[in-house]
């Protein structure tokens, strides 16, 4: 093998060898930062020889990890911990290890549930809502020239807005009356008028269904509507 074939295989290794070297470094630095989510690290000490209690939720699990003290931090004897401190005498200083508090995770995760729990309910009583709120309203009457039909729940006003009044006519409803927050369709059954929504239901005209009616040709004409939602 030549100088110049041993020289760039040499350097492939060297190569290959960093780039494992900093992968390996990445993975560990990456476990570390994951392990170090999951636990705290608490001061407590034991100055003087005097009990000392430190507050902490230690729910899950409390463990010495780099002891400060020349006397000997023995659990049991100079430090332990309750539910929600640990106490240290007898001059025993160190760090402790508190671990992840599981209940607070399983709490976390049941508050998850009911907020689904609770979406999916209600999703699903709109749903209902929706698929009972159908309904329509039937008017019949006489345009001269020009109207305007009013509907709101379970309610239809009538007005005239040019040419001969001839009454309000009849009107009947079929289904769930009119809830507030839909949108309505008209056709027409009887009649040689043009017939529009001019507003949807909205917050703006106290969720109420406008409709005109226009007979451009004038003289009064029977019509019939459906207006449905």
């Amino acid at each position: 093998m030549t100088f110049i074939a041993q020289a760039v295989i040499s350097f492939l290794r060297r190569r290959t060898s960093v780039r494992f070297s900093i992968s390996l470094v990445v993975v560990i630095w990456l476990l570390g930062a994951v392990n170090a989510s999951a636990q705290t690290l608490i001061y407590c000490g034991s100055e003087d020889g005097r009990y000392r209690a430190c507050p902490v939720d230690t729910r899950g699990g409390v463990r010495l990890v780099d002891q400060k003290s020349r006397i000997a931090c023995v659990q049991g004897e100079t430090w332990g911990y309750k539910r929600d401190l640990i106490w240290v005498k007898g001059g025993c200083r160190a760090d402790f290890e508190i671990g992840e508090n599981n209940r607070d995770r399983d709490n976390n995760r049941d508050r998850d549930n009911n907020r689904d729990r609770d979406n999916n309910r209600d999703n699903n009583r709109d749903r209902d809502r929706n698929r009972n709120s159908h309904g329509s309203v039937t008017w019949t009457g006489k345009v001269d020239h020009d109207i305007k039909l009013v509907v709101s729940g379970s309610r239809l006003d009538f007005y005239v807005l040019s040419g001969k009044s001839s009454g309000p006519g009849r009107y009947y409803f079929t289904g769930a009356a009119m809830p507030r927050d839909v949108n309505v369709s008209v056709s027409r059954i009887k009649g040689r008028n043009d017939v529009q929504i001019t507003e949807q239901p909205s917050r703006y005209n106290k969720y109420s269904g406008i409709i005109r009616i226009t007979d451009s040709r004038g003289g009064s004409s029977d019509t019939e509507i459906v207006i449905s939602w």
